[in-house]
């Protein structure tokens, strides 16, 4: 619980040092996994109240015990003295403040684009990783046309290296900032939120930024830096960037993208400092036609070409083909319309932009370059130069407009060939060559046709001829511009020569040829028809395959007419939201099977640590408990003894005083006779002594007396010790286990969250799967794809969508027809039909006759159907988009098979074509004077 603290913080090594504190605050118990929870919730900003609800309503005061607890040891840890009001919040800032936080890369990818789609460059991708990553250049230039791709190239590279650096930054030059407002930006960016003082000059703001880049590993990418190179005023600064962090050492990387090469990387060029020229997508750029939905590919390679794989112009041409054309390449070839969108407003506005700064020569060397569909050489061009000029000053031109991206070089033969692609070739003819005075001549130059490039089909130029004919300089320049083949202009002194003997004998020829015809067209009979599109169809009824889930198609495996069986994979719904899903549940799960393992062993320990201290605290107790009986037997064993020596004692005390008193009855008795002078006097004070000496053995025996009585009641004090031993190890025994107890429910809560979470996950899992199961459009019977509602990848299917129709195998196949209302009234069943089909060409198959069958009771709705072409004997009219309203009639064809001789052609579901229903048959001057009257009547 609380995973999310492991990315910000260094949790292993801060339970390491919070164990190490408490040992050290004479606490030996290390962190529990409830204190750890309780920790890892704290860190992710959630209050003690907040824990405890997570926990399954774990007790919300043990939370507020433990919170307090982690308080007190890390404030000791970190050296934080006490405050006055104290708060679980403290915790994390002092954490962070301790170093404990995993730092962050800061990041800020402003206008970066998208690179969710991204074609080809897998080449250019590694090249730019290596020179960032493994060579660590300082400065890397990324060159090419406007269009051709470098600022998704850059976003998709910088995205995915982004992990390398400390910070990353992109910003766009397209922005009106000047060069001070630049690096204030970046600075303050780099200095990650700290109080800075910006420098006032370029020099010091710069030697500023470079501080930055050396401290730290820094990515900064300016995209559009042509837009700063068309203002030299303004462009010494960025110069001086430039050169200070190609020069200086650190260890970022400064990537700018422009479509013209800054003149100072080829100075700097060197170890650390990289070009890449971008050129355009090679088959790769067939990805973006295909995403457009275009036909006939056998041509794309021929547009690729033309529009020098430039992603742009080929998403513009594409788009133009795909709405003006229906999609068809064929088409737009044959209109040769391609001219008209090769300049689009950007590439004028930057075109412009350029030529502006072009000197005069430069822009006559382009207008030459504009004049040849094909190549020239140096030489050509030198001498088609109406100036003199110096070899070293063309070479500086031509390398100024290479540059800039203006001309391409094309190596052929051993010789540098020089040209424009079509769109400079455009914008130079219809902006500089066409709007001028036309007062010279326009002639073709001869076109080398053994050079190996593309069809050109555009005007040249050369000085004037004496043998073409001069444009009227009044006329309009649109009219110039819109035909380069220009006619004579008529004069008014060309009159028409008089009326001959030859005009009237036309007249009568042509009189006569009108009586003949009128003739001819009162016998010659006429079929009135009636002219409708037309499909095959499957005379059964159609079997629907419709999207059970919503999203992006991204694979599509079949094609209309295609024999498929049921269950087959039609196409396939993005799930890379779903599969992501899955392998985050099937972690999870894992994950949760890993930790039940854990848990389970650690319920296992605890149960042994459990038995372990119930084992020792009877131990204990028993050990006490014979102590204590020990001294109980001692002090009985003390009490007993001294009895005996008191009984002892007082008839020793009793002995001696007898034999006091008869020393004394001795030593009176000795008196009187010696006073007689019957008894000598050392008897008497032998006598004497012998008193003295049993007074001392009584006093001495009173004393043994006194002494044995005094221990007559030993002290039970050794006894009271031993029972509070007792009572105290059952205490620490009891606390212990109890705590051991609460860590074994704490486990055994855990375990059980776990379970609960991964049974939730697995339940996920299995609903997720069966939505996996339904981004893959299946088959839903035997037979043939009639109709497919998939265009392209990457259209969006909802729930429920029709996304295909399929006919069963062997069905009868019917020629269904939308015939307008205003002509419906024509058709009856019966009538004969006849049917031309646009996948076999009428010229080399022929029809197929049919007879009507049947006509739909009511009209057929085609909502968003514009301009359907129905055309009725004479006339071809179109249906508005207020008029979509057709009649469906069924002709039943006398032959799948159409062809003459050899040529053989069946047909197949979804073909379409026209059929011509034979309404009546008059004579070509009825329908002549029937369409005459209808005329009057408008």
């Amino acid at each position: 619980m609380f995973s999310e603290a492991e990315t910000y913080w260094e949790l292993l090594r801060l339970y390491v040092d919070i164990n190490l504190a408490r040992q050290n605050q004479n606490n030996q118990q290390p962190l529990t996994p409830l204190e750890k929870t309780c920790l890892r919730g704290l860190l992710c900003g959630y209050s003690p109240e907040q824990i405890a609800s997570h926990l399954n309503g774990e007790s919300y005061g043990l939370i507020i015990n433990l919170t307090w607890r982690l308080h007190r040891c890390i404030q000791i840890m970190t050296g934080r003295t006490p405050k006055e009001v104290e708060s679980y919040r403290d915790i994390p800032e002092w954490l962070e403040a301790a170093g404990y936080k995993i730092c962050q890369s800061r990041q800020d990818w402003e206008n970066a684009p998208d690179v969710s789609i991204f074609y080809g460059r897998s080449q250019e991708q590694q090249t730019l990783k290596h020179w960032i990553v493994r060579e660590r250049c300082r400065l890397v230039a990324i060159v090419g046309m406007v269009g051709i791709g470098k600022t998704v190239l850059t976003s998709k590279v910088a995205k995915e290296i982004q992990r390398e650096f400390d910070f990353v930054i992109w910003r766009s030059l397209r922005c009106c900032l000047s060069f001070q407002q630049l690096l204030a930006e970046l600075i303050q960016f780099f200095a990650a939120g700290r109080a800075t003082n910006l420098a006032q000059d370029t020099y010091s703001s710069i030697s500023q930024l470079i501080k930055y880049l050396r401290t730290a590993r820094c990515l900064l990418v300016l995209d559009d830096w042509q837009l700063v190179m068309e203002k030299p005023e303004e462009y010494q600064p960025y110069q001086l960037l430039l050169k200070t962090i190609a020069e200086v050492p650190h260890q970022s990387c400064l990537v700018i993208n422009s479509s013209e090469k800054p003149a100072e990387i080829a100075l700097l060029s060197g170890n650390l400092v990289r070009c890449l020229p971008l050129s355009g997508l090679g088959k790769s750029a067939r990805e973006i036609l295909k995403a457009k939905g275009l036909s006939d590919e056998h041509l794309w390679d021929k547009i690729i070409t033309l529009y020098r794989g430039n992603p742009r112009k080929l998403k513009l041409v594409a788009s133009t083909i795909k709405d003006v054309f229906a999609g068809s390449v064929i088409e737009f070839f044959d209109q040769e319309t391609y001219l008209e969108v090769i300049v689009d407003d950007a590439s004028k506005n930057l075109l412009d932009r350029q030529f502006q700064r072009l000197s005069e020569f430069e822009q006559q060397i382009m207008k030459i370059l504009a004049r040849h569909t094909q190549p020239i050489t140096r030489e050509q061009l030198q001498q088609e130069l109406q100036i003199e000029v110096y070899t070293s000053e063309i070479t500086k031109a031509l390398e100024s407009l290479l540059r800039r991206s203006l001309i391409e070089i094309i190596h052929h033969n051993g010789q540098q060939l020089f040209t424009l692609e079509p769109i400079v070739m455009k914008y130079v003819i219809r902006e500089y060559l066409y709007s001028e005075q036309n007062t010279h001549l326009v002639k073709f130059i001869p076109s080398h046709s053994n050079l190996p490039l593309q069809p050109q089909p555009l005007p040249q130029f050369e000085s004037p001829q004496p043998s073409l004919a001069i444009v009227n300089s009044q006329q309009p320049s649109n009219l110039v511009r819109a035909r380069p083949n220009i006619l004579p202009v008529v004069q008014e002194n060309d009159f028409l020569p008089p009326i001959s003997l030859w005009t009237q004998l036309g007249g009568l020829f042509l009189a006569s040829t009108v009586g003949i015809a009128i003739a001819l067209a009162a016998v010659t009979p006429y079929k009135v028809t009636v002219q409708a599109q037309a499909n095959i169809r499957p005379a059964g009824e159609l079997r629907l395959v419709e999207a059970e889930t919503e999203g992006s198609v991204v694979d599509i495996r079949v094609k209309e007419n295609q024999t498929v069986k049921k269950g087959d994979i039609l196409a396939i719904i993005d799930n890379s939201r779903l599969e992501t899903r899955k392998s985050q549940l099937e972690s999870n799960i894992e994950q949760a099977n890993l930790q039940l393992k854990q848990i389970q062993a650690q319920i296992t320990s605890q149960n042994h640590r459990i038995s372990a201290e119930a084992d020792r605290l009877n131990r204990t107790i028993a050990s006490a408990e014979a102590e204590l009986s020990r001294r109980l037997r001692e002090y009985q064993d003390r009490l007993i003894t001294t009895s005996a020596e008191v009984t002892e004692s007082e008839a020793n005390l009793k002995s001696i005083q007898a034999a006091l008193n008869a020393a004394i009855s001795k030593r009176n008795r000795y008196q009187i006779v010696a006073h007689a002078g019957a008894l000598s006097k050392n008897q008497l004070e032998e006598a004497q002594v012998a008193v003295e000496q049993q007074e001392q053995a009584v006093q001495a025996a009173q004393a043994r007396l006194q002494s044995v009585q005094t221990a007559l009641n030993p002290s039970n004090a050794e006894v009271a010790k031993a029972r509070e031993n007792i009572a105290q190890e059952k205490a620490i025994g009891q606390s212990n286990l109890a705590n051991l107890q609460r860590e074994k429910e704490a486990l055994i809560q855990q375990q059980i969250e776990i379970q609960q979470q991964q049974s939730r996950d697995q339940h996920e899992l299995q609903q997720l799967e069966k939505d996996l199961d339904q981004t893959a459009i299946k088959a839903t019977a035997d037979g043939i794809l009639f109709q497919l509602n998939l265009r392209n990848t990457g259209q969006r299917v909802v729930s429920g969508e029709e996304i295909a129709q399929i006919a069963p195998i062997n069905t009868p196949l019917l020629v269904k027809a939308s015939v307008s209302a205003q002509n419906i009234s024509q058709v009856k069943p019966g009538q004969l039909a006849q049917l031309r089909v646009s996948a076999c060409p009428y010229p080399d198959y022929g029809i197929i006759q049919g007879v009507v069958n049947k006509i739909s009771p009511d009209t057929i709705q085609f909502p968003g159907q514009n301009n359907t072409a129905v055309a009725s004997a004479t006339t071809q009219t179109k249906i508005q988009p207020g008029e979509t309203a057709l009649y469906q009639v069924t002709i039943e064809p006398e032959s799948l098979t159409l062809g003459h001789g050899n040529n053989r052609c069946s047909l197949q579901l979804g073909m379409e074509g026209r059929v011509d229903i034979i309404a009546n048959e008059e004579t070509v001057l009825k329908f002549l004077l029937r369409k005459a009257r209808l005329l009057t009547d408008l």
